[in-house]
This record gives C-alpha cells, sequence and structure tokens, in this order.
C-alpha cells in the first residue's frame, strides 16, 4: 500500500523514519528497524532509486554501530536492496543528492518481487 501512493505521502516519511531508526542506541530498535526496512526494500523495488545516496550513506553508517547479531541483518538489507535496484547501484550519485531523500519521480519496478527471506 506504502508503495502505491505517491512516495512523498508515505514512502519518504516512512523510509526516512526506518533509516534513523536504522542507527538508534538500541539493538533492538536497530533490529527491527533494519529487517522493517529489508522488507520496504522487497515492496519499493526501484522507486527506491532517488534516494539510494541516501540509504547508502546510512546502511554504511550502521556498519560502525552494529555487532556481529545486527550486521547480519545489515549484510541482508544491503543484498537486498541490491536485488531491487540492480544496476542502479553503479551509477553515480550528484553531489546534491547525498544528504538527504531527493524528490524524483518513482520508477516503476521491473523486477520481480521475492516474496520469501532466506
Amino acid at each position: 500500500w506504502v508503495v502505491s501512493q505517491p512516495p512523498d505521502m508515505h514512502l519518504k516519511p516512512l523510509m526516512t523514519e526506518l533509516l534513523k531508526r536504522i542507527l538508534d542506541g538500541n539493538k533492538r530498535v536497530q533490529e527491527a528497524a533494519c529487517s522493517a526496512f529489508a522488507t520496504l526494500e522487497e515492496e519499493a523495488c526501484t522507486e527506491l532509486v532517488p534516494y539510494l545516496s541516501y540509504i547508502l550513506d546510512t546502511l554504511v553508517f550502521a556498519f560502525g554501530k552494529y555487532q556481529h547479531k545486527n550486521l547480519l541483518i545489515l549484510y541482508d538489507a544491503i543484498g537486498t536492496l541490491a536485488d531491487s535496484v540492480g544496476h542502479h547501484l553503479n551509477q553515480p550519485v550528484p553531489e546534491s543528492q547525498s544528504a538527504t531523500p531527493t524528490q524524483g519521480a518513482p520508477i516503476s519496478c521491473s523486477l520481480s518481487r521475492n516474496t520469501s527471506r532466506s
């Protein structure tokens, strides 16, 4: 439902709040937020492309905060992101887009959505 609405209505606010919680000091909050974000990645697919720089900056920063158990969940979230956005990870991001979520029209998902988590 979230990804079927205009991105500024629900996707961007939800994504922003989940990314903040990924960096929370509480391990349980980190775990829940990272797992929820991986689920969002599966559904949003390439609609996350306009926000990749912000997402990647947050996930990379999380490597310095996470301990063993949550690192596994973080790796899963990064792998899910790669599956969801595909080749878009290889594209350079303009400097102006590296600090905060950007605005942009959603890109339709061209990947089949994986409904099972491994």
